[in-house]
Formats: structure tokens, sequence, C-alpha cells
């Protein structure tokens, strides 16, 4: 379970399939201040919460049932990891020989 904010921690953490919880605390200044660079809601598989109540609620949740992404997760997951076959680095390593 990945717990994060704004960060793009989350499009690494798409590898190993598990849920997601977007804290977003003061989302509208954020968005104002520093903005997102693609569309916040489209982008980001996973429930939203903004309140410490409603994180702990999201945490017993995701704790106490199985998950299975969904199908904007998986078109998430699609979109920025094209190879999920973990053989990424022998594909480095094969370019480079060739080079």
């Amino acid at each position: 379970l990945l717990i994060t904010d704004y960060s793009s921690i989350f499009i690494d953490f798409l590898l190993l399939k598990r849920p997601i919880i977007f804290l977003n605390i003061f989302h509208e200044e954020y968005k104002k201040e520093s903005g997102f660079q693609v569309n916040y809601e489209e982008h980001t598989p996973g429930n939203k919460v903004s309140t410490d109540d409603e994180l702990i609620k999201e945490l017993k949740l995701q704790m106490n049932e199985s998950f299975f992404p969904d199908q904007l997760y998986s078109a998430i997951l699609e979109k920025f990891h094209f190879f999920q076959d973990g053989k990424s680095s022998r594909r480095v390593e094969e370019l480079i020989d060739s080079k």
C-alpha cells in the first residue's frame, strides 16, 4: 500500500499492482501554486482522501480487502510502463552491447 500526496512516486509503484491512497491535503492550493503536469483525476488511480478520518477509514478498508487493479489503474499502468516483464535491465544491457 502506498500513501502519497502529489509525488510521481506512484508511477513506479504501479508496477507492484498494489493499492494507492492519495492524500489530497491542500489540493486547491497546490493546483494554483505548483500545478499538475497532467490531469490529476485522470492520472491518479486510487482513492483520494483529505482528512485524517478519511485516511484511517481508507487504510482499514484496504487492509481488510483483496486488491484488484481496476480499469483506470490498468490503463495508467499501461500508459507509463510499456514493458512490465522485469527484463528492462537486460534490454538496456543488450542495447549498450550492440553499440
